[in-house]
């Protein structure tokens, strides 16, 4: 998971002008970045240490259907005092803009599809 990464970038004094937040199973890859969460199922978001999210912008995006672990990582999201700008699922998208909810959801078609 990608938490130790932005940690080590923020205490550098640096900060990712967007992190997603992936519920579900992500691609591998994905777990590199300092800019990517993964909540994966089975986990408690509830007692992750997502301090690092303090004061970001975060877009959430569900990859498979999982509506409790949806929730609970949208109230752990928020308990953090992270700005949700974005959260995508199955249940539909909602963002900042137009522009921005075709991304997302772009961007979770493609994150399915890996």
């Amino acid at each position: 998971m990608s938490l130790e990464s932005l940690r080590s970038l923020r205490r550098q004094g640096h900060r990712p002008g967007v992190v997603w937040v992936i519920v579900g199973n992500a691609p591998a890859w994905l777990d590199d970045g300092a800019d990517t969460v993964t909540v994966r199922p089975g986990a408690n978001p509830r007692f992750m240490d997502l301090r690092p999210l303090v004061g970001l912008d975060v877009d959430i995006i569900e990859l498979a259907r999982d509506d409790a672990l949806m929730a609970s990582t949208m109230d752990a999201v928020e308990a953090a005092d992270a700005r949700v700008i974005g959260v995508v699922g199955s249940a539909g998208v909602t963002a900042r803009s137009t522009g921005h909810e075709r991304v997302l959801q772009k961007a979770r078609e493609l994150l399915c599809r890996a």
